[in-house]
């Protein structure tokens, strides 16, 4: 996308300060932020609206050089997949007469500054150009001596090199005995959202991760796979272990557009909040059930969510599966029938929601069941667990 005209800087600056080895700097006291900011991270050339006001203000000294700044601060992050040259440049947009400093950052932490810009005055934005940066997280913060307010920030990458890789030396001949793989080893991974690791985040990743919840035994997703797809998770992950949910599918739908909070915060809702039920009905067509997915109570808003059930008739087929009138629009919505009758139900909507007090119908499923079964409009089935925006609801 095209920045608007206006949007563009008159000139484009140095930063004030660029660290390198050849630069001492002096450690500063290390500083505890009071909250860890979630992973916020910029797209790259797109303008992004933003603002450092109601933030916390965890840093005011950096070792860059910069001390003092003792407004709010406000942190996004993006990630370098090679060696890259790229800019970030942050117009005011607000009135408020106030004089912003843009630092960067190679880790939220007043020890990690890269370099900063303040060479403008009062109302006026930043712009920082760098070279050669090596591939891993960068961190750009707005901060201010005193003020708040709103801005633009845009990123351009340009100029990348892949990380060169090795080229493997070949095993001497003879007898090769590869060591045994450990199956559901827990594994530290990035969560980037490049699930088909083509080198972006597009709404093909977005859907691969919905399908991994939905499948994943199915699919055996690579490691690094299940990596990418963990947008909004962190530490240890075990493939398949359900680390990886319609949230995560969100998240890298709303990082593809450009959201400033791609991956929402959520909390276990608790037993006095929402209720799930079941409630079935015979089906339309001959030897079918139709069993509904109800929500009750009242909650916070749904705009994810996850529910697994485990169907306990032999020779059960899921045939059909409907989105019910408790429907935002949603972006995905699926349901799949794997071995042993379990049964996931996944829905994702990028900017609406359930209202927190709507009650009704979530999901209308129907199954093929023997003729028994369809006579009585019965069917053994449960719901075992629900995630994200259903997590902690109780079960009917």
């Amino acid at each position: 996308m095209t920045p608007p005209p206006t949007h563009s800087p008159t000139a484009t600056l140095s930063p004030t300060v660029t660290l390198s080895p050849t630069v001492t700097n002096t450690p500063l006291p290390t500083s505890t932020p009071t909250v860890t900011p979630s992973p916020t991270p910029i797209p790259t050339n797109t303008w992004i609206p933003g603002g450092n006001c109601d933030q916390n203000n965890d840093f005011e000294d950096y070792n860059c050089g910069i001390t003092g700044l003792v407004s709010d601060d406000m942190a996004t992050h993006f990630l370098l997949f090679g060696y890259c040259d790229f800019t970030v440049t942050m117009n005011n947009v607000d009135p408020i007469d106030y004089d912003p400093v843009l630092l960067i950052l190679s880790a939220y932490d007043q020890n990690a500054c890269v370099a900063y810009a303040d060479d403008n005055g009062a109302g006026l934005g930043e712009t920082i150009t760098l070279t050669n940066m090596p591939p891993g997280y960068y961190w750009a913060v707005i901060d201010s001596e005193e003020g708040c307010g709103y801005w633009d920030l845009y990123l351009m990458v340009e100029n990348c090199t892949p990380i060169p890789t090795e080229t493997p030396t070949p095993e001497p001949t003879g007898t090769f005995t590869p060591e045994p793989t450990a199956t559901g080893t827990p594994i530290v991974c990035d969560h980037d959202g490049d699930v088909n690791s083509d080198g972006g985040v597009t709404p093909g990743d977005a859907q691969l991760a919905f399908q991994f919840y939905l499948n994943c035994a199915g699919m055996a997703p690579t490691s690094e796979q299940y990596c990418a797809a963990d947008f909004c998770g962190s530490g240890l992950i075990t493939p398949c272990d359900s680390s990886v949910t319609p949230a995560d599918a969100q998240g890298i739908m709303r990082f593809y557009l450009g959201y400033l909070t791609p991956c929402l915060k959520r909390k276990d809702i608790g037993t006095d909040g929402r209720w799930l039920t079941l409630n079935q009905t015979p089906g339309r067509e001959p030897s079918t059930i139709t069993v509904s997915v109800e929500l009750t109570g009242t909650g916070r808003p749904v705009s994810a969510f996850g529910i697994e059930l485990a169907c306990g008739t032999a020779g059960a087929k899921l045939v059909n599966a409907e989105a019910g009138k408790l429907n935002p629009g949603w972006t995905m919505f699926q349901c799949t029938m794997g071995e042993r009758g379990i049964v996931r139900i996944g829905a994702v909507s990028v900017a609406d929601s359930v209202d927190s007090a709507q009650q009704g119908t979530l999901a209308h499923l129907t199954f093929s069941v023997p003729q028994a079964s369809a006579a009585t409009a019965h069917l053994p089935i449960r719901i075992i667990s629900a995630v994200d925006d259903l997590a902690g609801a109780a079960v009917q």
